[in-house]
């Protein structure tokens, strides 16, 4: 993720009132490192973090019309931001069966040049933001869905130039070194959400209510009092409760649902807390 050269739009299509200021318009990218293929989005988001990073892979991911440039990755080459920090990220890079490789710190080997990474992720924005955005000077993107198209269209073009070696075009070249076996296709957007949730024994009060993550639920007078084990996702807005062998749910929110735009902060565990503290 890179802040685009554009930094806000004039009228964002959304805001959130706790927070000042308008979102930042932020350019996502994941590239193939051997082709260099590209496949690059906006988003409107108030800073890094691993609720838009999630979104964003599962649309690079999934199957495109008209683009091939898709499926799960044997690895992931991230830069040292907060989001390859993030445990539910891993977890979720985990159940895909990702490597997610992070560069090591400048001079830490002693032998050999480190710290590679961040160059290589932050290439495609430099091109991007020098050949495209500079555009923006005499006609600015309206909206998020604009600024989106013309991107695209960008895209398409680049990835349909030469290759930085071979005689050929960069998408010529993905297609052409393809796995033996094929690509590992993305699993459904229902099925993603999943990777996301995790287990947290709770204790249900005798109103039949439980707070998660600042969140009130209603649920069923079966588990009054009762400890059980709560299942919740960085993308859900319900709610699953499990005791013994019975699964309940989905509850949704006493105070209705969960407003466009927001979504929980996944909270660490104390095991979660200590391992970033020594690592």
């Amino acid at each position: 993720m890179s802040p685009s050269d554009l930094k806000q739009l004039k009228a964002p299509t959304w805001i959130d009132p706790d927070r000042n200021g308008a979102p930042t318009l932020m350019l996502f990218s994941v590239v193939d490192d051997r082709s260099g293929v590209a496949y690059q989005e906006y988003a409107l988001v108030y800073g890094e973090d691993a609720e838009a990073a999630l979104r964003f892979l599962f649309r690079a991911m999934a199957p495109k019309e008209g683009n091939p440039f898709a499926g799960i990755p044997d690895s992931l080459q991230l830069d040292g931001g907060p989001v390859g920090k993030s445990a539910v990220f891993k977890r979720v890079m985990e159940c895909l069966g990702i490597d997610v490789l992070r560069p090591m710190p400048a001079g830490s080997d002693g032998r050999r040049t480190t710290a590679r990474g961040k160059g290589k992720v932050e290439r495609p924005f430099r091109t991007v933001k020098e050949a495209h955005e500079t555009l923006y000077h005499f006609h600015e993107p309206a909206s998020e869905e604009e600024a989106n198209r013309w991107l695209t269209r960008y895209i398409a073009t680049y990835n349909s130039g030469d290759h930085r070696r071979e005689p050929h075009s960069r998408i010529d070249d993905w297609l052409g070194h393809l796995p033996d076996g094929g690509i590992r296709a993305m699993c459904s957007w229902e099925r993603f959400c999943t990777f996301a949730r995790e287990p947290e024994r709770r204790v249900v009060g005798i109103d039949c209510r439980l707070t998660v993550a600042g969140v009130t639920y209603e649920v069923t007078s079966e588990v009054a009092g009762e400890t059980v084990v709560v299942w919740w996702g960085l993308f859900d807005q319900e709610l699953w409760v499990e005791h013994g062998e019975e699964r309940y749910g989905p509850f949704d929110p006493v105070g209705g649902a969960i407003p466009l735009h927001r979504y929980r902060k996944h909270r660490k565990s104390r095991r979660e807390v200590r391992a970033d503290r020594v690592e």
